[in-house]
């Protein structure tokens, strides 16, 4: 609504005199429910999360002083007792889905104690995939986005952990010293293309922030490969270049022509232009410091303001009728 009202601004419709009742109207200034509402949510996320921190500090304080038996058991207890609040609170979506993320909080906890108590956590990795493959049920009933995040998180932790421990000489055709970078591009950037594909079906998968998030995940990774390559001149650098380019286009031809998002070309155009800087300054060391820092600063500026009036011009096209 907040573009609609800009554009019935810009257009004369509302005047200096109707724009505080249209704001009332539009609801962009948030009623004292929408506060109330807030801050519920506010609360008991907090409640929820506190709770989860409270259980780790307990046992790290009292890890001396408790039998095997009573750690097992106060675990047990909490994550039994958030369970039967998902299932009971149902009608709740809010309280429900706090008892979701922090049962599987608990799962977390419950199996770091496990491996403490009778240490079977000499591999980190083996933990977070266990919590991982635990949590996955859970996750896909609630269909709540940060049950996914959480489970996302688990999946990159794991697959890093994973390929650190084992040190193997090639993975996915790449060297082991890019292999953790490009195997969390491939989880990030194949969960943003699941999700796309699977949000036009399924309403409860359409907040714009999930595709955010893993858009994010996707280009940083992508663009430090790049970044790393371009600043190792022993590393080949074809190939990176090749999926950075590709996943610019695919960006471009996604969210500009097929579905605008003004988000994700921002973040394309940031990739772009700290490759292009990156790129200039390696090919001119060498020249006299003065020049060197001049050239810099002009490609900076200019990469930058370029991006900018770019995404200007591309956004006043989307408001035009």
């Amino acid at each position: 609504m907040r573009k609609e009202l800009v554009d019935l601004v810009e257009s004369g419709i509302v005047t200096s005199d109707t724009i505080e009742r249209a704001k009332e109207l539009a609801e962009i200034k948030p009623a004292p429910q929408a506060w109330v509402h807030f801050f519920n949510q506010l609360f008991v996320w907090l409640g929820s999360l506190a709770f989860s921190l409270s259980l780790i500090f307990f046992f790290a304080y009292n890890w001396a002083d408790l039998s095997r038996f009573a750690k097992f058991a106060l675990v047990e207890t909490c994550l039994i007792v958030s369970v039967v609040v998902y299932i009971k609170a149902e009608q709740h979506k809010l309280v429900a889905n706090a008892a979701m993320i922090t049962s599987c909080l608990l799962v977390g906890a419950l199996l770091a104690l496990f491996g403490q108590t009778y240490q079977t956590g000499a591999d980190t990795w083996q933990l977070f995939t266990s919590w991982l493959v635990i949590t996955t049920p859970w996750v896909v009933v609630a269909r709540f986005i940060p049950a996914w995040v959480l489970w996302l998180a688990l999946s990159n932790i794991s697959i890093a952990l994973y390929l650190n421990t084992f040190s193997a000489n090639h993975f996915l055709l790449f060297s082991f010293s890019d292999s953790d970078s490009w195997a969390l591009f491939l989880l990030n950037t194949g969960a943003l293309c699941v999700w796309q594909f699977l949000s036009a079906s399924h309403a409860w998968m359409q907040r714009k922030w999930m595709l955010h998030l893993l858009g994010t995940a996707s280009g940083l990774i992508i663009t430090y490969i790049v970044w790393s390559s371009l600043l190792d001149s022993g590393s080949d650098i074809a190939m990176p270049m090749l999926v950075w380019g590709a996943s610019l286009a695919s960006v471009y031809y996604f969210y500009r022509r097929r579905n605008l998002d003004l988000f994700m070309l921002a973040g394309g155009c940031l990739s772009l232009v700290l490759v292009t800087v990156t790129f200039v300054a390696q090919r001119m060391r060498g020249i006299d410091d003065l020049a060197y820092f001049l050239i810099l600063t002009v490609v900076v500026i200019g990469s930058g303001l370029i991006a900018a009036v770019w995404l200007n011009n591309v956004q006043r096209e989307e408001r035009r009728p």
